[in-house]
């Protein structure tokens, strides 16, 4: 699990530390840098998928088929003010580890590692690795080490090195007694990286999510275009289905009492809502709301175990009603496993959330004398719980996060 994350000089962020717990909700008023620091999470799943950092950047397409979106303003806005450089430091609790990832990139014509260090609490520093290091982005001479306490690692056979994070390029080469020490930290990259790819960007379609889906497909897709599929992977486990219908069955009037699907001879899938008298809907001609929501417990349903979910506005297109089950579904499924990132503009999606997820929540804004995004949890800000009291429509209309 991501716990916490510092964005120095990256887009609005000056330096700031966003705290997150398994299911966090980002407040504030548009443009106030929630975007922005999904974007910073986005860009962590990037380094875990081992793309160069330019690609990170700015996207790639391989035969004409968008592999990587890229970020909003790419390599040319990335950095706060024309600053030559960002810093993300992100901390992760995986199983009983708790690792510190730091990198710094270098803006301009080509983004590069300008350092990068990992630190375990129980083992110290990882690997420490500063531009020097890396003799001027021409890569790692023989015998050279991004690790000033193990000399038997190394980079790949990348000769740039610096173009992407050493996260995936680090190998070891066995030494005499270091083999111990050395394949823990190779495992301990790789586990890392697992962690920032397990990362899924919800960007629902609901044009796209009517439309059939192979069965083998074993992933949602971040417009929710394979939703029949994994719709159908969920169906064949009984215990798995009665779940899926009871959130079915509460979440919509009339009560859904069935889900059916339409199979093609070569494996297509095209999922069919039952209602209680019988009528069969496909996902044709379901509402963009029943498939957003529709989309978001998918998500949730067949997450693998330590993966991060993000969602923008999390109630768009949703009945009150429904956005408060939503919630209710959240706060159930990140409390066994997974992690759930989301925003918010609606007063009626925070009267959902207990207190403990509400107080956990972060606010983002500006501050007199204060460069950049300013983000605090909202449980932390004065008088809270005297606030509160008063509703949370009063905390927003009067302004009292932002300011």
């Amino acid at each position: 699990m991501l716990t916490s994350l510092r964005l120095r000089n990256f887009k609005s962020f000056s330096d700031q530390t966003v705290e997150l717990s398994p299911l966090t909700v980002l407040l504030g008023a548009n443009a106030s840098g929630k975007s922005n620091f999904l974007d910073a999470i986005r860009l962590l799943q990037g380094i875990g998928l081992d793309l160069p950092l330019a690609d990170v950047l700015r996207g790639r397409t391989e035969g004409g088929r968008e592999i990587w979106p890229g970020l909003r303003g790419r390599a040319e806005e990335v950095a706060r003010g024309g600053a030559k450089s960002f810093t993300l430091e992100s901390r992760w609790a995986l199983g009983r580890e708790e690792l510190t990832h730091e990198i710094t990139v270098r803006v301009g014509s080509e983004p590069l590692v300008e350092h990068e260090a990992l630190r375990a609490q129980g083992l110290g520093v990882l690997f420490d690795t500063p531009a020097m290091s890396l003799k001027g982005w021409d890569g790692f001479g023989p015998g050279s080490s991004p690790s000033k306490r193990g000399r038997s690692l190394r980079a790949g056979s990348d000769r740039h090195p610096a173009r992407r994070s050493l996260l995936g390029q680090i190998e070891h080469h066995r030494g005499r007694g270091e083999g111990v020490r050395l394949n823990d930290v190779v495992e301990l990259c790789h586990a890392l990286q697992q962690a920032m790819r397990s990362t899924l960007s919800l960007d629902l379609s609901p044009s796209r999510m009517r439309g059939y889906a192979h069965r083998s497909l074993d992933h949602l897709g971040t417009a929710g275009e394979n939703l029949s599929a994994t719709m159908h992977r969920i169906c064949q486990d009984e215990g798995r289905k009665a779940e899926l219908l009871g959130l079915l069955s509460a979440l919509y009037a009339p009560e859904r009492v069935g889900i059916e699907f339409i199979e093609t001879d070569l494996g297509d899938v095209l999922m069919c809502i039952l209602e209680q008298d019988e009528v069969r809907i496909s996902a044709r001609s379901l509402s963009d709301g029943v498939l957003r929501i529709l989309g978001k417990i998918a998500a949730v349903l067949t997450a693998p175990e330590g993966s991060l979910v993000l969602m923008e506005e999390l109630e768009q297109g949703l009945h009150p009603a429904q956005v408060r089950r939503l919630v209710q579904i959240l706060e159930g499924a990140t409390q066994t496993s997974g992690q759930v990132v989301a925003t918010t503009y609606a007063p009626s999606t925070l009267r959902a959330m207990s207190r403990d997820t509400l107080g956990r929540a972060v606010v983002f804004g500006r501050r007199a004398g204060v460069p950049g995004t300013v983000a605090q949890r909202l449980g932390t800000l004065p008088e809270f719980d005297v606030l509160l009291a008063k509703g949370v429509e009063h905390l927003f209309e009067a302004h009292w996060p932002e300011t």
